[in-house]
């Protein structure tokens, strides 16, 4: 964008991918970021100017404190709103899924088959954690 002189504006707390048509559409596919993408090479070098999805002035100060800080271990509803479905958590996606949905092409949107954000959201829910715990601690004699 920058040889053309133009500002990417992005909505970082917003997926913009709902289709009221398809049931399986909860948000979570789409061009949102988490603040741990914020530093990410893509972020720095294709995008200008942050604004957030959110009519709540005390709401949108507090998601810049977390999208500064670049760190949110919570569920990904509370800062994500267009997700819908709050039991993924943020700490338990792996560090690189910002970048691989940025370069993904979003096929999924596209009617192409791609399922990346379904099934790595799968395992960072808080069910899925509780059981590898369980497990976990009863292969440790706990």
């Amino acid at each position: 964008m920058e040889h053309y002189e133009i500002e990417l504006r992005v909505y970082v707390n917003s997926s913009g991918a709902i289709n009221p048509d398809d049931p399986n559409s909860n948000g979570l596919v789409g061009g949102w970021f988490r603040p741990e993408d914020m530093n990410s090479e893509f972020f720095t070098n294709a995008i200008q100017v942050v604004e957030f999805d959110s009519n709540n002035i005390t709401q949108e100060q507090a998601l810049w404190r977390i999208y500064t800080q670049g760190e949110w271990s919570g569920e990904l509803s509370y800062i994500v709103p267009s997700i819908h479905d709050d039991k993924i958590l943020n700490r338990a996606l792996p560090p690189n899924f910002g970048e691989r949905r940025a370069n993904c092409g979003q096929r999924c949107q596209q009617g192409r088959p791609c399922k990346f954000c379904y099934l790595i959201a799968d395992f960072a829910k808080i069910e899925t954690m509780r059981k590898v715990k369980d497990l976990m601690d009863k292969s440790n004699g706990e």
